[in-house]
């Protein structure tokens, strides 16, 4: 979701509603209401997990249910998942925000879309998330357009331009 810990310590049932989850100014950094959509998946995994007698008041995450700093480190290792990696990278309760960024950039939203979800008020709070080695550099290269030579032809020299649609000029 991108929401930050204590938001998601705040946030009762009839703030998750329709896909969208409601983040009252009194629960958001910022302090002015905002939301944040919710992939349709968890959505319906939220849905699923919402107890028959929740009230609207009812916090997501009972009381006693959120992790802390221990009980998340323990979640870590019940998983298999290293506290450190090689490449020196942390994972604690904030990287969660770091990796929804980074997800985003690598399926290539733009950045003012990361930083709506995020709902950062600058940009370069944004970059500062963005964890540079999650994203698929090979890939985003390969997806570029290259131009087509003709058929039995040598492929254009090096000193050639070319334009939008991959034609050489000139």
């Amino acid at each position: 979701t991108g929401l930050r810990m204590g938001e998601i310590r705040r946030l009762r049932w009839c703030d998750v509603e329709g896909g969208v989850v409601r983040v009252p100014a009194a629960s958001a950094k910022s302090r002015r209401d905002q939301s944040v959509p919710l992939p349709d998946r968890l959505a319906a995994m939220l849905d699923s997990f919402k107890p028959r007698d929740a009230g609207p008041a009812d916090a997501v995450v009972p009381e006693g249910a959120f992790p802390n700093g221990l009980t998340f480190d323990r979640d870590l290792a019940a998983a298999g998942i290293a506290k450190h990696d090689d490449q020196g990278r942390v994972v604690d309760r904030h990287a969660l925000r770091t990796t929804m960024i980074s997800w985003l950039a690598a399926t290539g939203a733009h950045p003012r879309t990361m930083q709506g979800l995020a709902r950062h008020a600058s940009g370069s709070t944004t970059e500062r998330y963005l964890d540079m080695r999650l994203l698929d550099f090979k890939s985003a290269v390969d997806r570029l357009p290259m131009p087509k030579s003709p058929a039995g032809k040598r492929p254009a020299t090096e000193t050639a331009t070319w334009d939008r649609t991959g034609r050489a000029r000139g």
